[in-house]
């Protein structure tokens, strides 16, 4: 990869959501190819905490998998939402699993 894909992924996706509320607790990523194209899958732990988390989730992860991101030579194939669990009436964790290619 030409450029840190990951971490400006990492930085896309915690711009969606309200900075006060949202940690990413761990990421990682490893290479990946097929016959036609060459990337990487990514995976993101997210904490979200504090009063309208779950309402923040709900709009971060709607934004997340209807909008495009910006990533210079690369594109963000697929992305989901892979597991959420609310931990209490104000904590949701989710995880994210997104597949990159680099663009031709």
């Amino acid at each position: 990869m030409n450029c840190d894909v990951h971490g400006a992924l990492r930085a896309a996706i915690s711009g969606r959501f309200h900075p006060p509320l949202a940690r990413v607790q761990s990421s990682s990523h490893h290479r990946w190819s097929s016959v036609t194209f060459v990337g990487a899958r990514h995976r993101f732990a997210v904490c979200i905490a504090g009063e309208g988390a779950e309402q923040c989730v709900d709009e971060a992860t709607a934004s997340i998998l209807s909008q495009d991101f910006n990533i210079d030579g690369h594109i963000v194939a697929d992305i989901a939402v892979a597991q959420r669990q609310s931990r209490g009436p104000n904590v949701v964790e989710i995880e994210l699993e997104a597949l990159t290619i680099e663009a031709s």
